[in-house]
């Protein structure tokens, strides 16, 4: 049979556990330091980000997003004060602009 952790837990007041090894302060204000795995997982994460197809790709969401959002919140005002239009008018603009975001 495999051998126990003889280590004792201790149960903090907010009720976490730890190791009486391997204890911290949970009021830290430091994160603990990054493992040499995280830092390099890290690395690898900016250096995606930082290909050009990924910032075009990311550039583009951004442009299309500001673009959306300006078409749909100046849109109603121009439907009601500019053109006069109904309630109805609008919620119907309102399905027209969801089936062109599929």
């Amino acid at each position: 049979p495999p051998e126990e952790d003889s280590s004792e837990l201790i149960v903090h007041s907010g009720g976490q556990q730890s190791d009486d090894i391997n204890d911290t302060n949970i009021n830290s204000p430091m994160p603990p330091p990054l493992s040499a795995r995280s830092q390099s997982s890290l690395y690898e994460l900016a250096s995606l980000f930082l290909q050009p197809k990924v910032l075009l790709f990311l550039g583009e969401v951004v442009v299309m997003g500001a673009g959306m959002a300006t078409v749909e919140r100046f849109l109603f005002l121009y439907m009601v004060n500019d053109l006069k239009t109904s309630n109805l008018l609008c919620g119907l603009g309102v399905g027209v602009l969801v089936i062109f975001e599929f």
